[in-house]
């Protein structure tokens, strides 16, 4: 879309088209602990921790197995075995988007669980989100449409097609009750992904 395509002021403010007004102020990565103002996950006491490596010959699939024990912990919700997806495709984007598959860098994996919720937070250590990541969050809040890939959101963005099709964080968002973001000590993301019992 190009200014002479904006029918409208919704046109100019969309968050759908990556040429909007709205969109264009987005076009540098954005450094989580310098250009954002997200809250510092702390976990307490009360989440169990689990710090995860991934070496170059293993991949995030190595892992789903334990992922998906963490998440039988939630069974009191009746929502865990859906919302063990979620927190596998946040795993993988730690490992994928956030750490760039740096065998240095480490994910941790804390949850804890209420009577009548349960959490799981990942973070990686990577320190930068892409440029539309924001907008595209916000997009898939509305959830004006069906599911919408990342990499159609944000035309360009390179991709390894051989790894996944963009929509694991949409899928993180339809299958978790919350999902909410913050910054942590190791200066990269934090997903919290929170499912409530029905």
């Amino acid at each position: 879309m190009n200014t002479t395509d904006w029918a409208s002021i919704d046109d100019l403010f969309s968050l759908k088209s990556p040429d909007s007004l709205t969109r264009r102020q987005f076009r540098e990565p954005i450094r989580i602990q310098k250009d954002t103002q997200l809250p510092l996950f702390q976990p307490d006491g009360s989440y169990v921790a689990e710090t995860i490596t991934i070496t170059p010959e293993q991949n995030t699939l190595d892992y789903n197995g334990k992922l998906a024990e963490i998440c039988k912990r939630g069974a009191h919700t009746g929502k865990h075995e859906r919302f063990s997806n979620a927190v596998y495709e946040a795993f993988r984007n730690a490992h994928q988007h956030g750490n760039k598959k740096d065998p240095s860098k480490t994910i941790t994996v804390h949850h804890r669980s209420t009577e009548t919720t349960f959490e799981v937070v990942v973070s990686d250590q990577g320190g930068t989100l892409r440029p539309d990541f924001p907008a595209y969050i916000a997009f898939i809040r509305q959830r004006p449409c069906g599911i919408l890939s990342y990499y159609t959101f944000a035309p360009g963005t390179p991709r390894d097609t051989n790894e996944n099709a963009g929509i694991g964080t949409f899928n993180i968002h339809l299958t978790s009750d919350r999902v909410e973001y913050y910054r942590n000590e190791h200066g990269g993301l934090s997903v919290k992904m929170t499912i409530e019992k029905s």
